[in-house]
Parts: structure tokens; sequence; C-alpha cells
């Protein structure tokens, strides 16, 4: 008998799953991969708001915004696949699970300390009706800026003689709002429900650390624009996304403050 070589001894193939060379039964059964990126850098690329039907509405909610809040932003490398009505869907409910989730403590705070006076507001329709407003204002308000910031890149780009392509600048200012819901109570929340507390304080530092890597990324990954222009298209459209911006915060305000001492209630 002649002496055995290394080429003579078939190679082990371990299954995919349990990580045995002796299985033969479990590595058909391994499920498909979530699309969560925290579990998968491979699935960062995809958006669960435009390619997926396979998980529940509150899934592809936090699943988008974490690839939106993620610091490689590989989604941005990607055409759009849906239309910016969705992306608008998705940035009105981000903006109103936000901006609820803060304004809920500060209302059961105001509840606990001024109990008579609480059901006394609640008790008045115009009351509600106005805090109503208010809240439907911010969440378009906020969602309207969004859209003007992505809006403004592309104009900026324009300035620079370079083609602009506005619904994409749109979409990439709609899915940032994402950002907003993680570092929300919110987000904190539905996260934590979902991947575990751990994931959901990376995710808040992720969506209130990403905005300046990602408008970096979505000029190099999206728009494919030189990096010696970069600080000069954002320097653009700042000019004419932050005075419209800062004006907002200063105008609707006071517009509110106004209305209500004026009101014959007050």
């Amino acid at each position: 008998m002649g002496q055995q070589t290394e080429d003579d001894i078939p190679p082990a193939v371990a299954c995919a799953r349990c990580g045995q060379s002796t299985c033969d039964g479990c590595a058909g059964s391994v499920e498909p991969r979530s699309i969560n990126p925290l579990a998968d850098h491979e699935q960062r690329d995809q958006l669960a708001w435009e390619v997926s039907e396979n998980h529940s509405y509150a899934q592809r909610l936090v699943y988008t915004a974490l690839v939106a809040a993620h610091p490689d932003q590989s989604y941005l490398e990607f055409p759009p696949q849906a239309s910016l009505a969705r992306a608008f869907h998705f940035a009105v409910v981000c903006e109103a699970l936000a901006i609820g989730s803060f304004a809920v403590p500060w209302a059961l705070g105001f509840a606990l300390l001024f109990p008579g006076l609480s059901i006394e507001l609640l008790a008045s329709y115009q009351i509600i009706t106005i805090v109503f407003g208010v809240f439907v204002v911010l969440v378009v308000g906020v969602v309207l800026l969004h859209l003007l910031w992505g809006w403004a890149l592309e104009w900026a780009i324009m300035r620079r003689g370079l083609m602009p392509r506005y619904a994409w600048g749109q979409r990439f200012g709609l899915y940032a709002c994402g950002w907003d819901l993680l570092a929300s109570p919110a987000g904190l929340a539905l996260v934590s429900t979902m991947s575990g507390w751990g994931a959901a304080k990376r995710a808040a530092r992720h969506g209130i650390s990403v905005p300046k890597i990602a408008l970096y990324a979505y000029l190099s990954k999206t728009r494919h624009i030189a990096p010696a222009l970069h600080r000069s298209i954002l320097w653009h459209s700042f000019a004419i996304s932050g005075p419209i911006f800062f004006g907002a915060i200063l105008v609707v305000p006071a517009y509110l403050i106004w209305h209500w001492v004026s009101s014959p209630w007050f």
C-alpha cells in the first residue's frame, strides 16, 4: 500500500449553520438574512422602506432609519428604487414619532405639577385644536426643512456647473429624518425592543453624529463629485437653507405666541 498524500484526502465541508463537517441536514434550513444593518453589514446598501415587503411596518421604519444613520452610508451608492412620495411618507412618520415622543414627557410633567389646570385644558376643544395644529405644523415644517436641505444641495451642485438631480437630493434629505427618530425617545424604545438596549444607544449616537459624514458621503457616493468641490458646495447649500431654517425657528414660535396672547380667551 502506497503512502497517502494530501491530494488523496478529500476536503472537509463544514455546515454553514452548525459548523460540523458531519452535518447533512441543517444547512438548508438557514433562515434568510435579516435586513437589520446592525446584524448584516452586506444589507446596509438597501433601504427596507423601498425594497422589503417581508417585514412589519415598524421593522421597515426602524431598519431604514438605521441604514440611513449608519456611518458607512452604503445605501447612497445605489440609485433610488422607490418614488419620492414613499420617502416623504417615511419622513412624516419619523418626525411625528420623534416630536411626539419628546413632547409626551413634558406633557406628563405638566400634568403632574398642575393636575387641575391640565383637566381644564383637556376639556377645552380650542386648546386641543391648537395643540394638534401646532404638532402638525411642527412635523410638516421639519419635513419640509429636510426637503429644502436636499434641494439646496442640488442647487449648490448646479452652481458649480454640474447637472442637478433634485429628486435625489430631496430623497437624501427626507431619509435623513430617520436620524431624528433614532435620537428621540421613540427611536430608543423601538430599536431597544427589536435589537436590545446596546443597539439602541449605538443607533442614537449614529443619529446624532452622522450628518456631516452623510453630507460628504452623498457628494462622493451618490453624486460622484470630486472632494475638492465639497466645501464650496456645502457652503452654498447652507447659504440658502440656513437662513430659511433659522428664520422658521424664530418666526413660527413668535407667531404662535402672538396668536396665543391676542386670543380673546387668553
